[in-house]
């Protein structure tokens, strides 16, 4: 599994740029998409 801003820094690759990518592959169901966020870890303090 590889994050959004993972393969936007390895492919060197503008936010809708890779957006746009990735709805394409995923429309030909080569790549599946799961939206959401990780929660941070909370800093003691």
């Amino acid at each position: 599994m590889a994050t959004f801003p993972h393969l936007k820094s390895y492919l060197a690759l503008t936010d809708g740029n890779l957006g746009r990518h990735l709805e394409v592959l995923a429309g030909d169901g080569l790549v599946a998409i799961t939206k959401g966020y990780k929660k941070a870890a909370s800093v003691p303090g």
